[in-house]
């Protein structure tokens, strides 16, 4: 029987907390605040410090919680554990959740503290019965849990006992925690989940029952949920964002433990979900929610971040210094460790251009100066130090400025801004807050830590943190070209946005409207938040977008995706979305991130990585691939993670490179040509669809399922790419032969009636065609020509059953294409790119396109809601007939041409820049954006799609122009050589109803502005979409200067040949150049010998002949 308890004496005694983090902090500025002295202890000196400072700061804040006005309690820090307890009357322990951590303190606390002293765990998943085996039996009455959820916002704390509790325990404390201004509930006996888990277990095992009888559905009970109660996320959606299979697994504790039925509970959730592999969020096939749509989850980025190397997750700290971490996740939800041994990684920022991720190395000592900048390749390998040991003090974010291929960081301690080249050189510093080696290095309020740059603007932003917590963070901007005369100490342009934040930590800025994004890591409820602010004109007002991290530090925005990724040092990744600000915790584990940055490759050779010449992540696994090449039906691709144990006996065999075969397997799902194909990989948003519609390649992954054709075309594509990156004739070779096996699969599919109509078919025609322009070899050429004869030449019967040409390169496919479009009639997602391959089609053989004929003109295209592109394309098919026309009357003898033919043909050339200039007042100043005699020079880098569309209809428009114009000009001049003057006179360019474009009219000027828009088509971001849509543009050009002195023009003919041949010099257009040169010396001139036509004479010749091919035939020395 134990005798009366007598509650200890409080007094002056102290309360003890041990573990000063963001919890432990809270719970002591509770108690100091109601007037109780606390004695906070921690290993860490700086994490005392930073308690100490939290609870001063806001003792006022708390004191709101308890009643009646109190004088403050004091607040002291400790390193040792005896100091700390001794004299306590209450111990609160707030260490990390290790059970064995928990037991070996309870057991030090059992003998160091008083003997009335309580002892208490704040833990929420273990129950303190497990946490005492080491504490004697007089001390375990005076054992339980008090757990704190996070005041001041969340004020409940729940009390339960060890099994041994002294029932009087509880009045007392409770009576003590309402004093203080918490709410505590007390579970009188032991109990898995407490009090509140317990109530959360019963909602969601009573959701699940509703669900299982089929009485509602997860968005309705989500949609009452959040009405209700007016919370943020509905019980389903948090199911999913758990996991349901760990919602099943706790749900077997308390099964087992209470004896519940699992029938209409765990069994039908595991049934139904968890044994399907719908195991919420981190599944692709979803969860109570359907899983993301394919557009989400193939636009997501991978995210590289780094671990500082300080979390709880490493467990020998005599290695500390050798600990950070380099991870990467991707887009499938897997994370893997890439760089190990790292000294404090800071900051992190990933090159397109040459395909490495740069970091800084804080190193581990602040006081010592050994801090360093790193960078690799994006799959780990090949680290190189740009800036050794030394160089930089405590280097923080560092962002790359892709445009002059620079390093920007900040260097904390350092004081300083920092900018080097890739490689180290040109190391400088840009901004010096303080002396290096005095007293200033201590005032943290000159501590240099978060930077980005718009080079836009020509500005750089940086943020000075500030002591933890103490609201004197500060954020500032200057120019990044140094005034002339001044130095990083005494530079004037430095401009304060932002004063009295929290903490401020790492920025990031959206150019295009001036808004600029930062992490606040200082304390709740302004800090431990993710802010934006106009910097641009006019008054600014930060805005919280999401809250509540755990020492919130990295950022990087996805800004195709509106999405913004986070790394806390509390262990997690987040995403937030910019629209809705609603958070998702992608990874959480015992680590301490930092730095953060993202690579939307997710297939060789998409966007960003052209240029880097780079295999992508998650393509160098054991797998092996193989085309059977004998009868379509057994050829397929297979995945396998292990060794290759069986083939398909007797067939010849294309095996692949190791590292190719993850890559053949994703190009059959959208894969490698489509991540190759758009601006950084991914599908159009809306905004950019609007302009130029891309949307057949929506339905690229669903095409390539019952469509064989399709897959092989596009694995000769991945190969063929890959052996022009490695200059490898094997894989070149291999190309070849997936190509073969696509036309002979091609020529299969169009004599079955089923397979001829299905839009796969259309998909792998248009890839042919794509593929003869980039990737065709001459080996290739010799497969083509080879090849059995493909749409239907050998048909015979209906017009339907009419599709004819035999392949011979880029123009048997394209008939082949307008075969199928003109038999299966119009359909929207084909229809739309048909117009446009139509008006190139007729330009190239200067004859009149199928869809400018009556009856395609007033088909049902003509009423749908079109893109930009879709209007503009109604009036490109009809260029073509303009040529026609000409070459038409320049047939004709001089004597025998109609006056009327050469009226027709100006009247028509009218009517047509008519509708072109109604087109141009629906664009508005867009076509500005990349029009170099309107915004000036250079030209804005293209990153985002909608610019790339942009740029695409722009250059479209340009070519149409110089069609347009130099026929107008060379009817006009050939027509008075003809005609009489005073008829030609008669050519209404100026009469009534008529508008005069005079200033338009110069094909010179058009070509200029298609010139200076080349290089940005050829960009980082841009794809072979970029690279694409610059061919035939760039082809315009070309044919327009070999015969510029021909037609009127205001001069610039000399400047436009250096640009061009400026341009034509650069890396990205050297090979595009040689097809070009290539496809001409390939085409036969009349009257002319080999030699007369060999050279870059030749290429003229034979680009004049294009222009006055029927002269030259009645007259070659007419030009």
């Amino acid at each position: 029987m134990h005798l009366p308890w007598t509650p200890p004496t409080i007094g002056s005694r102290p309360l003890a907390l041990l573990g000063a983090g963001v919890l432990g902090r809270r719970i002591a500025c509770v108690f100091a605040a109601a007037g109780y002295n606390v004695n906070l202890r921690d290993p860490s000196l700086s994490a005392q410090q930073a308690a100490v400072d939290y609870v001063t700061q806001n003792l006022q804040t708390y004191s709101k919680l308890s009643k009646g006005n109190r004088s403050f309690g004091n607040c002291r820090a400790f390193s040792d554990l005896e100091s700390t307890v001794r004299d306590a009357w209450l111990v609160i322990e707030a260490i990390p959740e290790r059970i064995q951590m928990k037991i070996d303190i309870m057991s030090e606390l059992d003998k160091l503290a008083p003997v009335d002293c309580i002892l208490a765990s704040n833990s929420s998943s273990f129950k303190s019965r497990f946490m005492v085996e080491k504490v004697g039996a007089h001390r375990r009455p005076l054992v339980c849990n008090m757990h704190f959820f996070m005041p001041p916002e969340k004020r409940a704390v729940e009390l339960m006992t060890d099994g041994e509790t002294r029932p009087e325990v509880f009045p007392f404390l409770t009576k003590i925690l309402e004093d203080v201004g918490m709410v505590p509930v007390i579970a009188r006996q032991e109990s898995t989940g407490f009090v509140f888990n317990r109530l959360w277990a019963a909602i969601k095992r009573e959701i699940i029952a509703i669900l299982a009888e089929g009485v509602s559905e997860p968005k309705e009970i989500d949609k009452i949920w959040v009405e209700m109660f007016q919370n943020a996320t509905g019980p389903c959606a948090f199911m999913d964002q758990v996991g349901l299979d760990t919602v099943a697994f706790i749900e077997d504790h308390y099964i087992k433990e209470r004896q519940l039925s699992s029938t209409l509970g765990v069994d039908w959730l595991r049934k139904n979900y968890v044994n399907q592999g719908k195991l919420g969020n981190k599944s692709d096939k979803g969860g109570l929610y359907p899983p993301q749509t394919a557009d989400d989850s193939s636009n997501s980025p991978t995210v590289y971040f780094l671990d500082i190397g300080l979390g709880s997750i490493v467990q020998d700290l005599s290695a500390l210094g050798k600990t950070g971490r380099i991870l990467r996740r991707t887009s499938d939800g897997k994370c893997e460790t890439l760089i190990t041994n790292l000294n404090c990684p800071d900051g992190l920022d990933y090159s397109p251009s040459v395909g490495r991720i740069f970091w800084t190395n804080m190193g581990l000592r602040p006081a010592a100066n050994d801090g360093s900048v790193m960078s690799a390749n994006l799959d780990g390998s090949d680290l190189q130090v740009v800036l050794p040991d030394g160089a930089v003090h405590t280097p923080k974010q560092l962002v790359v400025d892709e445009t002059n291929q620079k390093l920007y960081f900040c260097d904390r301690e350092g004081m300083r801004i920092h900018r080097c080249d890739f490689d180290g050189q040109n190391h400088e510093i840009l901004v010096c807050r303080g002396k290096f080696g005095t007293e200033e290095q201590n005032d943290q309020t000159r501590w240099c830590v978060g930077i980005t740059i718009d080079e836009k603007r020509g500005k750089f932003y940086w943020s000075q943190k500030g002591p933890s917590r103490s609201n004197q963070g500060r954020i500032f901007r200057a120019n990044i070209k140094m005034p002339a005369g001044e130095t990083a100490t005494n530079r004037t342009d430095i401009e304060t946005l932002f004063e009295g934040l929290p903490e401020p930590i790492d920025l990031e800025i959206h150019t295009e409207t001036e808004t600029l994004y930062w992490t606040d890591r200082g304390e709740h409820p302004y800090g431990n938040t993710l802010n934006q602010a106009s910097v641009g004109a006019g008054v600014s007002h930060v805005k919280i977008l999401a809250r509540h991290f755990n020492e919130l530090i990295g950022m990087k925005i996805d800004w195709a995706n509106r999405q913004i990724y986070l790394t806390d040092l509390g262990g997690s990744l987040y995403r937030v979305d910019m629209d809705s600000a609603s958070k998702t915790v992608l990874h959480s584990d015992e680590g301490s991130y930092t730095g953060i940055t993202l690579c939307d490759r997710k297939t060789p050779f998409c966007t960003q990585c052209v240029q880097a010449g780079l295999l992508c992540e998650g393509y160098s696994r054991n797998h092996s691939v193989w085309i059977n090449s004998t009868d379509g039906e057994n050829r397929k691709y297979t995945k396998d993670t292990g060794s290759v144990q069986s083939r398909i006996r007797g067939a010849p065999e294309i095996t692949l490179h190791q590292s190719l075969a993850g890559t053949a397997r994703e190009v059959m799902y959208v894969g490698l040509y489509l991540s190759a194909f758009l601006p950084n990989g991914r599908l159009f948003s809306k905004e950019a669809a609007q302009i130029s519609s891309a949307g057949w390649l929506r339905h690229l992954d669903k095409l390539c399922q019952p469509e064989k054709t399709l897959r092989f075309i596009t694995l000769a594509h991945g190969l063929s790419m890959l052996a022009t990156r490695d200059n490898d004739s094997q894989l070149k070779l291999k190309g070849v032969q997936a190509h073969s096996m696509a036309l002979q699969e091609m020529s299969t599919a169009l004599r079955d009636p089923q397979r001829v109509t299905g839009d796969g078919i259309l998909a792998a025609i248009r890839l042919f065609r794509f593929y003869e322009v980039s990737c065709a070899s001459r080996e290739a050429g010799q497969v083509t020509h080879a090849s059995q004869i493909l749409y239907g030449a050998e048909s015979s019967g209906s017009d339907k059953e009419k599709p004819i040409l035999q392949i011979r390169g880029y123009y048997a496919h394209t008939d082949g294409e307008m075969a199928l479009f003109m038999n299966r009639g119009w359909q929207k997602e084909w229809s739309e790119a048909g117009m446009y391959l139509l008006f190139i089609l007729g330009v190239g053989r200067r004859k009149r396109s199928p869809f400018s004929d009556r009856e395609w003109m007033l088909a049902p295209w003509k009423n749908r809601t079109k893109s930009l592109l879709d209007g503009l394309s109604d009036i490109l098919v009809q260029v073509p007939a303009l040529l026609e026309e000409l070459d038409a009357i320049r047939a004709c003898p001089i004597a025998e041409q109609s006056p009327n033919a050469w009226d027709n043909l100006l009247g028509e050339c009218i009517r047509i820049e008519h509708l072109l200039h109604a087109w141009k007042e629906t664009m508005g100043d867009q076509l500005q954006n990349f029009d170099h005699t309107k915004s000036g020079h250079p030209l804005q880098m293209p990153r985002l799609d909608r610019d790339f569309a942009l740029l695409h209809i722009s250059c479209l428009y340009w070519s149409c122009c110089i069609l347009l114009y130099t026929t107008i000009h060379m009817a006009t001049i050939e027509a008075h050589q003809s005609l009489s003057v005073t008829y030609f006179m008669t050519i209404p360019f100026s009469a009534p109803g008529y508008p005069n474009y005079h200033n338009e009219r110069n094909p010179t000027l058009h070509t200029h502005r298609i010139l200076h828009t080349i290089s940005l088509s050829h960009g980082p971001y841009a794809g072979g979409y970029g690279a694409l849509c610059s061919t035939f543009p760039l082809g315009m050009a070309l044919r327009y200067f070999a015969v510029a002195h021909f037609f009127p023009h205001e001069g610039g003919i000399p400047g436009a040949h250096k640009l061009l041949q400026g341009l034509l010099a650069q890396p990205f257009m050297k090979a595009y150049t040689a097809r070009f040169v290539s496809h001409l010396h390939n085409v036969d001139v009349p009257g002319q010998s080999l030699k007369d036509t060999a050279g870059w004479h030749g290429v003229e010749l034979k680009m004049r002949r294009w222009w006055f091919g029927p002269m030259l035939d009645h007259n070659p020395g007419a030009t």
